[in-house]
């Protein structure tokens, strides 16, 4: 029987070692994961990202584990340029946060929404684009992130012109410029124009255009001494130009086009400059740009159309990797429910074996725990009542000790010359009595004691003869025995004036304890 408890002893030391280990190797490996990232090294592979995902990815671990495993597998297929399976694994990860629970790993959550939206962007989904960044605005701002909430919600301005709503564009692009000028920030304020710029300078509204540009180029910091801007914001030389065609000044529209055919908007700078040379009848030029124009139009749809061919092998291949990933994520729950299948029969034998132990010892011990327990109860209760009788008689030294229960004894026995309690030293003392005598207090008004009946009790506690309590409530010693006999009477059911006391003493020490 020993020899085989050392060996499920062993087997389950072996079981809790092998998990452990792996545990943190990966844990190790997940947080190496996510500082190459947060530092801007490429993932050059999905090796790391898939095994992240092969071992979170199942019930077992928390959601917030599983969030981030596929958030760095979709880093690693944003990196190799896949942006399409890399929009579906930062899908797939979105999918995977517990949002109800209060442990929500909302800061990375907000960053695969930012992912997501850069590439709804690309792909020139506008409303998923659009929510995507309302999310990680709203997300960021819970987590404390300002700057990346209002850096969220100025990627929706574009959102907002791409689906034709210029009204709450130019809403949002103003709420973010109050935002970033609160911070501070005069040339990101001033850059969120870029798009209601170019919105309003193709609608053909040229008043906001030039309002907007007048900002945009003194506060944007994107200009050099010769008024070029920096790349990647050449759409204000498409911008600029609209406005000066639309305001007849064509050689100065054609100026910015021009500039712009070395852009990624040649097609619509080649358009552009074609629309002024057939204003102008200029043969040679209309020829010359409407050849540029349809080569750019060519390439733009063959881009166009390797894009579409490149998302569906994307898909395809993201469809394989998912089918392989679902096989090997039911192998791995297999093998796990097989092993914790031994664990847990290991651990039952062992338990049914140290039970079987216990339960003789306990047996052999039982009846002198229940006799030594109820030795202690019964000491417990006479310490109990030992202390209660302690309290009780310690309230009594203190309420006699009072010096308006002094002057009342004074009173009692005609110290004062016949001076008799005025109302207000009632008062203070019954405040004494209730102070000290709170639950003695209490039987007298569920008892339904008369006023005078609970002053003669009282005064009969404090140790106030009969005569005295006539002469302090000036009344006849008749009186101060039938207010005894009643108070008796309700309080223990006797009709006996002599009793009062011992029945007040009982009532103090029964109400002491509750």
């Amino acid at each position: 029987m020993r020899t085989a408890l050392r060996h499920i002893l062993s087997l389950l030391c072996v079981l809790l070692l092998v998990s452990c280990g792996r545990a943190d190797r990966m844990r190790q490996t997940l947080e190496q994961a996510e500082q190459m990232n947060l530092h801007d090294s490429l993932f050059t592979s999905d090796s790391i990202g898939l095994s992240l995902v092969r071992y979170y990815d199942h019930w077992w671990h928390p959601a917030n584990l599983r969030l981030r495993a596929y958030y760095m597998l979709g880093c690693a297929y944003r990196d190799m340029g896949d942006k399409t399976i890399a929009l579906r694994h930062f899908e797939t990860a979105v999918q995977k946060a517990d949002t109800l629970d209060s442990d929500c790993d909302y800061v990375t959550l907000s960053r695969i929404l930012g992912e997501m939206g850069a590439i709804y962007g690309e792909q020139y989904q506008s409303y998923e684009h659009l929510h995507a960044y309302q999310e990680q605005s709203r997300l960021a701002l819970k987590t404390g992130d300002t700057l990346l909430s209002i850096g969220a919600l100025a990627h929706t301005v574009g959102s907002y012109s791409a689906l034709g709503d210029t009204a709450t564009m130019m809403n949002v692009a103003n709420k973010v410029r109050r935002l970033f000028l609160q911070r501070g920030d005069h040339e990101q304020a001033a850059r969120v124009y870029d798009i209601p710029i170019y919105t309003y300078a193709r609608n053909g509204d040229y008043n906001q255009v030039r309002r907007l540009l007048d900002i945009y180029e003194r506060e944007s910091g994107l200009f050099d001494e010769h008024g070029n801007i920096q790349p990647g914001n050449e759409l204000y030389y498409y911008s600029k130009g609209l406005l000066y065609k639309g305001t007849g000044l064509a050689d100065s529209a054609e100026y910015y086009f021009r500039r712009l055919l070395a852009s990624d908007y040649s097609m619509e700078a080649s358009e552009a400059l074609l629309s002024i040379y057939e204003g102008q009848e200029n043969a040679d030029s209309i020829e010359k740009y409407a050849r540029i124009h349809q080569q750019e139009k060519a390439k733009r749809a063959i881009r166009s159309r390797m894009s579409i061919h490149a998302a569906q092998l994307s898909e395809s291949k993201y469809e394989q990797t998912q089918s392989r990933h679902l096989a090997s994520q039911k192998e791995s729950e297999a093998r796990m429910a097989w092993h914790l299948l031994l664990f847990i029969a290991a651990a039952l034998i062992l338990t049914l074996f140290m039970a079987c132990i216990i339960y003789k010892k306990v047996r052999q011990r039982a009846r002198q725990k229940d006799e030594a327990l109820q030795l202690a109860s019964d000491k417990l209760q006479k310490a109990e009542t030992q202390i209660g009788n302690w309290d009780i008689a310690l309230r009594e030294e203190q309420l006699r000790d009072e010096e308006i229960v002094q002057l009342f004894v004074a009173m009692a026995r005609k110290a004062y010359n016949g001076k008799r309690p005025t109302k207000r030293e009632w008062g203070q003392l019954t405040s004494a009595f209730k102070r000290h005598m709170p639950h003695v207090w209490s039987q007298f008004v569920s008892s339904k004691l008369s006023e005078q009946e609970r002053l003669v009790a009282l005064l009969t506690l404090i140790d106030i003869p009969s005569g005295g309590i006539a002469t302090l409530l000036d009344i006849s010693p008749q009186a101060v025995g039938n207010a005894k006999s009643g108070a008796n009477l309700k309080l223990s059911g006797e009709k006996s004036a002599s009793a009062l006391l011992t029945t007040l003493k009982k009532v103090s020490q029964i109400a002491g304890r509750i």
